[in-house]
């Protein structure tokens, strides 16, 4: 009789199943989130005490660089930004990228060989069918459910998004980023295996995005569709996929106002309504306004303290986008590494992606190279990736691309 033996890949999964199921308790917690982080960091800890032999620095130190630079210019804001001190409470928002720094540590010490990355496959599919699930009880019977989503991952003030889903995610954005994750390694599967399941998976991805109703959501995961057809196509077959795509766009922008009249017409909803407000009165649109007072403030923050250096924390403050929320933080050093390592990633495993022969590290390369195009679309309306449960998914791809920009070249079992 065979012995089940406790491995690295079954922590692996314990840990992502974590970051999705664990409860955000808004009748306890409210918006704070921090106890979401602080888990995930316990965790971690435990991790590397069991494991932190085995830890391969020299395939880290891209994520030990981006980590480390960002939590250095958090230090120079906090000390000599315009914002005070608040004791102790400061800590965890802090030292937030020493935390992520330690969980993307955890996940690159797990991430070893084929088992585990047969495992992520495992889990995701298991959390994909399962938010599927969910996502439908939530928007379709809304009312019967209400009492209890309310307790476990429903905001009680939030109800403009009554009928909307967030799954176990809090916000609609959140779970927008978190799926368009799932969505890429749904894609991948596809791409593996050509099977009816896959197929399924894939639209349930899809229908998870859409429920959302978050339109950075919707947008990237139309995106995300074309950039994968993109790159699965032949030479040739790639000019035909941009022609398309180009003409899609065009006419997408063309036709977009009667759509979404028709859309809020005859269907309505946060997403339709929303866009239309944005499409005939952009002034009323709310949220489009308030984020780009955000980052009209901040820029004028910046400009009167230090343009390389952030703000400071940003507690107590609204700061959304990332357009907003890095320059307060990090300040004008940071948004340039901010936008310098995503477009530099994008691009070495979008190069990478079309001279390696190994498979599967192609399908890695190829989800690492359009989560890391997609993320300035992504975070428009949220930085979400220092964040809650997003910020678990966002360490573990910054981990897995770091093996793979030191590794690619070598076999699978050695990349990971």
């Amino acid at each position: 009789m065979p012995i089940w033996v406790l491995n690295k890949s079954h922590i692996l999964a314990a840990m992502l199943l974590l970051a999705v199921f664990i409860p955000q308790l808004p009748p306890v917690f409210a918006r704070s989130e921090m106890h979401i982080n602080l888990i995930g960091f316990v965790v971690s800890c435990g991790v590397l005490a069991f494991w932190g032999n085995k830890f391969n620095i020299i395939r880290f130190y891209i994520a030990l660089f981006y980590y480390s630079f960002f939590q250095g210019l958090l230090l120079l804001a906090y000390l000599f930004g315009p914002e005070g001190f608040g004791g102790l409470t400061d800590l965890p928002s802090l030292f937030r990228p020493l935390m992520l720094l330690v969980m993307c540590a955890a996940f690159s010490v797990l991430l070893e060989g084929q088992r585990s990355i047969q495992m992520l496959y495992r889990v995701f599919t298991y959390i994909t069918v399962i938010s599927f699930g969910y996502a439908v009880l939530e928007v379709f019977f809304f009312s019967l459910v209400s009492p209890i989503i309310h307790i476990f991952y429903r905001l009680p003030d939030k109800n403009n998004i009554d009928g909307v889903s967030v799954s176990f995610f809090t916000l609609p954005y959140y779970a927008a980023y978190v799926h368009s994750i799932l969505l890429l390694f749904m894609l991948s599967r596809y791409s593996k295996e050509k099977s009816v399941t896959a197929v399924i998976l894939v639209l349930m991805s899809l229908i998870n995005i859409i429920l959302t109703q978050s339109k950075t959501g919707i947008f990237v995961a139309i995106a995300t569709l074309f950039i994968f057809w993109f790159m699965r196509a032949s030479r040739a077959g790639r000019i035909w996929v941009f022609i398309l795509t180009v003409v899609t766009f065009i006419t997408s922008v063309y036709f977009l106002y009667d759509f979404i009249k028709y859309l809020n017409d005859s269907i309505g909803g946060n997403f339709a309504y929303t866009t239309m407000v944005m499409l005939e009165s952009p002034d009323e649109a709310g949220n489009l306004a308030e984020r780009s007072n955000q980052v009209a403030r901040t820029f004028e923050l910046l400009m009167a303290n230090n343009p390389l250096l952030g703000v400071g924390l940003g507690k107590g403050e609204t700061i959304e986008s990332w357009l907003a929320y890095i320059p307060y933080r990090y300040g004008g050093l940071g948004l340039m590494l901010f936008v310098f390592f995503y477009i530099a990633l994008t691009l070495r495993c979008f190069i990478l992606f079309f001279s390696v022969g190994n498979k599967e590290t192609k399908e890695l390369l190829m989800i690492v190279c359009i989560w890391s195009f997609c993320l300035f679309f992504t975070q428009l309306s949220s930085l979400s990736i220092e964040i809650s449960k997003a910020a678990y998914f966002s360490a573990l791809m910054i981990a897995i691309a770091s093996k793979l920009v030191i590794s690619t070249g070598r076999e699978l079992t050695n990349v990971v």
